[in-house]
């Protein structure tokens, strides 16, 4: 029962959470489409190129160099792919924590705060100690400790709008 009472102190912030998310998601994630196939119309341009360099050089080196010279492309292809969406990733992380650590100047940030505590010391026990760090609280009992910060509620909101979409695919 406690985690359900844990989830529910923490459904509205996850929710104006999320809806700021999905919001920076969605306007990066189009930007992010748009990239990609920038750099994969780029990228398969160069691999046509480079494959037809390959036949090219294949036809006179034999059938196995241009196997080679393809499989190099493609994974060539892959690693500028993956590397497209790893920046990204990285750009909309970074944005979604800033724009999540201003709440730190808001109003809203003390029953934020509140929040945090709230959900630290139900994991904990009422006899917590919370306290304060730059950007959220540290609750401490029996040696035991919950870090809870607006970088981290923002990658897990981050992670939690990505997991949802059917446009991200890691």
């Amino acid at each position: 029962m406690r985690t359900v009472v844990d989830q529910q102190a923490l459904e509205p912030l996850r929710n104006a959470l999320l809806a700021r998310a999905r919001e920076e998601a969605a306007t990066t994630v189009a930007r992010m489409l748009n990239d990609t196939a920038t750099e994969l119309a780029e990228a398969r341009l160069a691999a046509d190129q480079a494959a037809q360099d390959a036949r090219r050089r294949g036809e006179a080196e034999g059938a196995t160099a241009v196997a080679i010279d393809d499989a190099m492309v493609r994974r060539q292809v892959h690693t500028l792919i993956l590397a497209a969406r790893l920046s990204v990733y990285d750009q909309l992380r970074l944005k979604v924590r800033n724009d999540v650590r201003q709440l730190h100047g808001e109003p809203i940030y003390r029953d934020l705060r509140d929040t945090m505590a709230g959900a630290g010391r139900s994991l904990l026990g009422p006899s917590a100690t919370v306290r304060d760090v730059e950007d959220g609280c540290v609750i401490e009992a029996s040696g035991r400790r919950v870090e809870v910060t607006l970088g981290s509620l923002a990658d897990w909101a981050l992670d939690s709008v990505l997991t949802e979409s059917s446009e991200w695919t890691p």
